[in-house]
């Protein structure tokens, strides 16, 4: 289980770690919910905090520790945000703050490589608003939110799967499954998603 903006919904995330019985077990509070404790802070980052305004959130006088509970699934919502001057596609949070509205679901990722599918998906940001999926795991030199999911490099037998693309409008970067990328530049097939 991978901690990071995608599971917990904070952007920044230090020191996190499960909460656990006397004996070691994970807490499970209402099966299957795993409770966990990370560091956070507090208040967060703006949504359209630059990457330099945004370390000053990690000072040691910013840090809050925020129960987190975890429901495992093996696959989440691949979602795609707006908010009238940026896109956020992400199976995380989304700050309520940034004033993002739902444009579609996209398809489904799993969590974790499995069944054919490991194609990572990484949460990226570049400047204060351009947020954006990669696949490469460094974010191509931008800011590092997460790991969204796995998704399938190419169509696999049997399943009905959707093809997902990058997009630009030349400023702000979006994904869609229309390969000419809805009237916009395409830039790359991404992978293929569960419906």
């Amino acid at each position: 289980m991978t901690i990071d903006t995608c599971l917990t919904g904070f952007e920044s995330n230090f020191l996190p770690g499960f909460v656990r019985d006397p004996y070691g077990n994970l807490n499970i509070s209402s099966y299957p919910a795993i409770q966990m404790y990370t560091s956070i802070s507090n208040p967060p980052p703006a949504w359209n905090a630059s990457p330099y305004d945004a370390q000053f959130s990690a000072t040691l006088g910013r840090w809050d520790v925020a129960l987190v509970t975890v429901e495992p699934s093996p696959v989440k919502a691949l979602n795609r945000y707006f908010n009238q001057t940026a896109h956020e596609v992400t199976t995380g949070w989304i700050d309520p703050n940034g004033r993002f509205s739902l444009q579609s679901t996209l398809g489904h990722l799993y969590q974790s490589p499995q069944q054919g599918a490991t194609v990572p998906f990484y949460g990226c940001k570049r400047g204060s608003m351009d947020y954006f999926v990669s696949l490469d795991s460094g974010c191509e030199g931008a800011r590092i939110l997460g790991t969204n999911g796995y998704a399938y490099a190419a169509p696999a037998a049997g399943l009905n799967l959707v093809p997902l693309y990058r997009c630009s409008t030349g400023n702000d970067h979006f994904v869609s499954t229309d390969a000419k990328c809805e009237g916009q530049l395409t830039q790359q097939l991404l992978g293929y998603a569960l419906p």
